[in-house]
């Protein structure tokens, strides 16, 4: 379908053309393109480009029959186009990441609905979520590197000078959970009741009477866990 004279939904394409015309809205509650604009059309078009908002269809029922429709008759519509407008999206994001990031946070904040469905989805399909995530850590390898500094150099940030040579001597240099000697595994500073826990469970301090050296791996096995629950999980206690 060539886009300078086709049939566009609203729900298709949220940009406005400065030559989208409006006055076949009221035959038909769907966007037509033509080649000469009224100035009329031109100004509403650019009102809207301008504002970001849409103008409704009069019948919705209608409208979302033509979408079905629209959908139906052209399964390969969108494809086709991104493979003729090669990195169009990349350059618009691009162009547009800070107005987007605010769009998408406003939306989901106001939208339960969505909220619902998107984590919906992630429940039935983890897989894809850990890819997903897998490949965001490998394109924002240097980011990730510098947050987990900053968190390493905050880590005792508010808890007692020396606290953490003190630690490790009381611990006598080993894990208080697998007991793995932390000269050959290194060490992390774990909160024993996690800062921000699960849902429904109370929630611990950053102080020094919660911290504690565990390695690395039990560390990140045990995450938010309560310490007792994490515990009767490995076998330690009843």
């Amino acid at each position: 379908m060539n886009p300078q004279i086709g049939t566009i939904f609203v729900s298709h394409s949220r940009r406005v053309s400065a030559h989208a015309c409006l006055r076949n809205s009221e035959r038909n509650p769907r966007w037509r393109w033509c080649a000469r604009a009224s100035l009329l059309c031109r100004r509403q078009a650019d009102t809207m480009r301008r504002t970001g908002v849409l103008m409704p269809a009069k019948d919705p029922e209608k409208e979302k029959a033509h979408q079905a429709a629209f959908k139906a008759n052209n399964p390969n519509y969108w494809t086709e186009w991104r493979a003729k407008n090669p990195g169009y999206y990349a350059k618009y994001r691009a162009k547009n990441l800070e107005r987007l990031r605010e769009y998408a946070k406003s939306f989901y904040a106001n939208n339960a609905r969505a909220r619902a469905i998107q984590s919906a989805w992630a429940k039935a399909n983890p897989d894809k979520v850990k890819e997903y995530a897998a490949a965001h850590r490998a394109r924002n390898r240097d980011k990730y590197k510098d947050r987990n500094a900053k968190r390493r150099t905050n880590t005792t940030a508010g808890l007692s000078p020396g606290i953490i040579a003190k630690l490790f001597k009381l611990q006598k240099g080993k894990c208080p959970i697998c007991k793995s000697d932390l000269r050959k595994t290194g060490f992390h500073v774990d909160h024993i009741v996690p800062l921000i826990p699960r849902k429904g469970e109370p929630a611990g301090k950053h102080e020094d009477r919660n911290i504690q050296l565990a390695c690395p791996k039990c560390n990140m096995k045990k995450h938010n866990k309560n310490p007792i629950q994490f515990m009767q999980e490995q076998g330690y206690l009843l």
